[in-house]
C-alpha cells in the first residue's frame, strides 16, 4: 500500500465532507433518492407499457402538414421584435436565430417520425445537415 494510515483517513474525511456538503441532512438525501426512484419507475413503466396501437397504422401525411400549418400560424401569431437585440439590425446566423432554427428542426423531426411521413425524409436530412 502506498498510502499511510493518516493519508487514508484524510481521503476518507474528504469524501465524507464532500457528501455532507452536497446534502444538508438526512431529509435532503432521502428526497434526492426519492426523486431518482420516481425517475426509474417512470422509465420502467414507459419501457414496459403495452402498445396502444400498431405503430405502422399512424402513417398520416395530411396530419403532418396540418400540425406544421398550426405551428406556423402559432409562430406568426406570437412573433415579436426585440428592439434591444442588436444595434446592427438583423444579423445572419445570430444565436437566437440558430436556436429558433434548432427548435423548428426538432419539431419537424418529431412530426416526421410520429406521422410516418416519408415524403419529408430528404427535407429533414437537409435541415439536420444545415444545422450541423
Amino acid at each position: 500500500d502506498i498510502y499511510s494510515p493518516k493519508q487514508k483517513q484524510n481521503k476518507m474525511n474528504n469524501a465524507m465532507n464532500l457528501l455532507s456538503n452536497h446534502w444538508k441532512g438526512r431529509k435532503d438525501f432521502l428526497l434526492a433518492q426519492g426523486q431518482i426512484a420516481v425517475v426509474l419507475v417512470v422509465a420502467y413503466v414507459g419501457n414496459n407499457w403495452p402498445h396502444s396501437y400498431p405503430r405502422n397504422e399512424n402513417a398520416k401525411p395530411y396530419m403532418f402538414w396540418a400540425m406544421n400549418a398550426l405551428l406556423l400560424i402559432a409562430g406568426i401569431a406570437t412573433l415579436k421584435h426585440d428592439g434591444n437585440s442588436s444595434s446592427r439590425g438583423v444579423q445572419l446566423l445570430s444565436r437566437p436565430q440558430t436556436e429558433e432554427w434548432k427548435g423548428w428542426m426538432q419539431w419537424a423531426f418529431i412530426m416526421y417520425h410520429y406521422y410516418r411521413y416519408y415524403g419529408a425524409y430528404n427535407a429533414i436530412r437537409v435541415f439536420v445537415s444545415v444545422r450541423v
